[in-house]
C-alpha cells in the first residue's frame, strides 16, 4: 500500500472514529468567514491591512480563515509577511514553481502554513511531496477541507519553464480531484483552491459537484458577482491584493450549509 493511501485511511479513521478529534465535537450552528487572495505577485504593502481586518472579523464571526489560491511570488520577504498576516494555506501556483525546487522547498520550510497541491507528484525530486489538502477545524466543531490544484497544459506540465521541473510529474486537475471526492463525505465544507483560471474553475464545478466552493487564481479575474455552477460557488479576487475575497458560510446545528455568500472588498476600504 502506498504511503499516501495509508495516510488517507488513517485520517478518515481519526475523523470518523476517535471521539476527541475536533471534527467530532458536538457541532453547533456557526457562521464562518473565509478570506482569500490570489496572484499576489509579491505585493506585501496591503498585507498589514488584511491582517487587521482578519482580526476584526474574529469579533463578528465564529471562525475566520485566510487562504491563497497561488501566485504569491514567494520569496523570503513575502513568506515572512504572509506568516505575519496569518495565512492558513497557500496553493502552489506557477509563481511558486517558477523559483525552482530548491527555493520552493526553502519557502515551504520558512512558512507557518502549508503549501498545497493534489496534482503534483514529487517522487524522486528535491521538492518534498506537497500535502494535497488541509483540514481546518472551526471554533464550534465543524471541519473544512481545502484541496489544492494547479493548471496543467496540453504538454502535461504547468505554465512554467520545463527546465526547472526535473522529475516532477503532474496529473490533470479534474482527474486528481476525483481521487479526493471522499473529503466531501467527512467534512462540513469542501473547498477547491485552484490555480488554473476562471473558465477552468467552471469546468471543474461541472465535473466535480462535490465541491461547495472553488476559490481560483491564474486568470486574475475580478468576480464581483460569483456564479453558482452545478451548486458550486466560484470566486476569484483579481490580483496584487487590490481586492480581498470574503466568503460567509452559515452552518446549522447539523453542520449543513444553509447559506454561502461571496463578495470582493476593495482593499482601500479596509485601511
Amino acid at each position: 500500500m502506498k504511503i499516501n493511501q495509508l495516510t488517507t485511511i488513517i485520517i478518515i479513521l481519526i475523523v470518523l472514529i476517535i471521539p476527541g478529534y475536533p471534527g467530532n465535537v458536538q457541532a453547533r450552528p456557526e457562521t464562518i468567514a473565509i478570506l482569500h487572495t490570489n496572484d499576489e505577485g509579491g505585493a506585501r504593502e496591503n498585507l498589514d491591512a488584511i491582517a487587521r481586518y482578519k482580526n476584526e472579523l474574529k469579533d463578528k464571526y465564529d471562525s475566520v480563515f485566510l487562504i491563497s489560491a497561488g501566485g504569491a511570488l514567494t520569496d523570503h520577504d513575502m513568506i515572512q509577511a504572509m506568516n505575519q498576516t496569518g495565512y492558513d494555506a497557500l496553493n502552489i501556483g506557477a509563481a511558486e514553481l517558477a523559483v525552482g525546487q530548491e527555493r520552493l522547498q526553502q519557502n515551504r520550510d520558512q512558512a507557518d502554513f502549508p503549501f498545497l497541491s493534489a496534482n503534483i507528484d514529487s517522487s524522486g525530486s528535491y521538492l518534498q511531496q506537497p500535502e494535497p489538502y488541509i483540514f481546518l477545524d472551526t471554533e464550534k466543531g465543524h471541519l473544512i477541507a481545502v484541496l489544492g490544484l494547479i493548471k496543467v497544459t496540453e504538454d502535461g506540465i504547468p505554465p512554467v519553464d520545463p527546465g526547472i521541473l526535473g522529475r516532477l510529474r503532474f496529473t490533470r486537475p479534474v482527474q486528481a480531484a476525483s481521487s479526493y471526492s471522499y473529503l466531501d463525505d467527512i467534512t462540513n465544507i469542501y473547498i477547491g483552491l485552484t490555480y488554473f483560471g476562471h473558465a477552468n474553475d467552471r469546468n471543474l464545478a461541472e465535473a466535480r459537484e462535490e465541491f461547495d466552493i472553488i476559490i481560483g487564481g491564474y486568470s486574475k479575474t475580478v468576480i464581483k458577482n460569483p456564479p453558482l455552477i452545478n451548486n458550486v460557488l466560484i470566486t476569484q479576487a483579481g490580483s496584487d491584493t487590490d481586492y480581498l475575497g470574503k466568503i460567509i458560510i452559515e452552518l446549522d446545528n447539523e453542520g449543513q450549509i444553509i447559506s454561502r455568500d461571496a463578495s470582493l472588498i476593495d482593499i482601500k476600504r479596509i485601511y
